[in-house]
C-alpha cells in the first residue's frame, strides 16, 4: 500500500528467481537455507500483490472469476514444475538440478512491466503518503476467515509437503516417477479450483462444508488404501478440497473490505496461508 504494487512486484519476482536458482550452484548447507529463506520472503512479498491487484481490478463475479484462474492456472504450472524437477531430478546434475526452474520466474518481470498498471488508489496514496481511504481497516472483520484459511492451509500443504517421503515409503524409487505422481495429485488442485467456478452460486458455507469433506475423504483414502495407486488417487482428492478452499476463502475475504484495504487483505489472507 505505501511503495506501490507495481514496483514491489517487479522486485519480488526477480529476488524469487535469483534466489530460488542460487542453491544449484551452492553446497553448503547452510547457505542453501539461508537461500531459501529469501525465496520465503520473495513469495511472501508477490504472491499477496497478486490477489491485491485482482482486488484492485475486479468486483464481484469477475474478481471470483479471476481468482478462481490464478488458483488454477498457478497450480497447473506447479504440477508441470514438479514434473520437471523430478526429471532434472535424475540427470547427471542430481538434486542440485530442480532449482534451476525458479530461474523461470524471470520470464514473467517484462510481462509484469508491459501489462500491470499502479491502481488509482495505490498510485494516489503512495503519492501522498496519506491513507486512500478514512475508514479504519479492523482485523476483526477477517479474524474468522483467516482463521479458516490458516486451518486450510494445513491441510492443503500436507500433499505437496509429504507426498515424496509417503511414495518412496511405499515403493517408489526413482526421482521421475516420484515427480510424475506428484504432478498426477496436484493436478486436483485445478480441478478443485473448476468446481469451485462451476459451484460459484450455492452458498459459501455449503462451498466449504463440501471442501472440507473432500479433504477428510482424500486422507482417509490415504491411510487405508497402501497402494501406489491408490495414494495418488487420496492424494488429488485432497488436492481438489484444496483447490476450492483456497480461492473461495480469499474472494470472501476479500469481498468483505472496501477497494483501499485490498492490500492488507491479500496480506491477512496470504499470510494466513503461508503460515499454515
Amino acid at each position: 500500500d505505501y511503495f506501490g504494487r507495481k514496483r514491489f512486484f517487479m522486485f519480488a519476482v526477480v529476488l524469487y528467481a535469483i534466489c530460488g536458482a542460487l542453491p544449484f550452484w551452492l553446497t553448503d548447507i547452510h547457505h542453501i537455507l539461508a537461500a531459501r529463506v529469501v525465496v520465503g520472503v520473495a513469495a511472501a512479498g508477490s504472491n499477496p500483490i497478486a490477489g491485491a491487484l485482482i482486488a484492485d481490478y475486479f468486483s464481484g463475479l469477475e474478481r471470483q472469476k479471476w481468482m478462481t484462474l490464478v488458483h488454477g492456472s498457478a497450480s497447473l504450472f506447479s504440477v508441470t514444475m514438479f514434473a520437471l524437477g523430478g526429471f532434472l531430478g535424475g540427470s547427471a546434475a542430481g538434486w542440485h538440478a530442480p532449482f534451476l526452474v525458479y530461474g523461470l520466474a524471470l520470464v514473467f518481470f517484462p510481462l509484469i512491466g508491459l501489462f500491470i498498471w499502479e491502481p488509482t488508489h495505490v498510485a494516489s496514496t503512495t503519492a501522498s503518503a496519506a491513507p486512500a481511504s478514512d475508514t479504519p481497516f479492523r482485523w476483526s472483520r477477517i479474524a474468522d476467515l483467516c482463521a479458516l484459511t490458516l486451518v486450510s492451509a494445513i491441510m492443503f500443504f500436507v500433499v505437496p509437503v509429504q507426498i515424496s517421503f509417503l511414495l518412496n515409503a511405499r515403493g517408489v524409487a526413482t526421482p521421475e516417477t516420484i515427480g510424475l505422481c506428484s504432478a498426477i495429485a496436484n493436478m486436483g488442485i485445478p480441478a478443485g479450483a473448476f468446481v469451485f467456478h462451476r459451484l460459484a452460486s450455492r452458498p459459501i458455507h455449503q462451498l466449504l462444508a463440501i471442501s472440507f469433506g473432500l479433504f477428510a475423504t482424500g486422507f482417509a483414502s490415504i491411510f487405508h488404501f497402501r497402494s501406489v495407486e491408490a495414494t495418488v488417487i487420496g492424494a488429488f482428492i485432497a488436492c481438489a478440497a484444496g483447490g476450492m478452499a483456497m480461492p473461495l476463502l480469499q474472494t470472501w475475504i476479500m469481498a468483505r473490505l472496501p477497494v483501499s484495504h485490498s492490500g492488507r487483505g491479500s496480506g491477512g489472507v496470504m499470510g494466513s496461508f503461508l503460515m499454515g
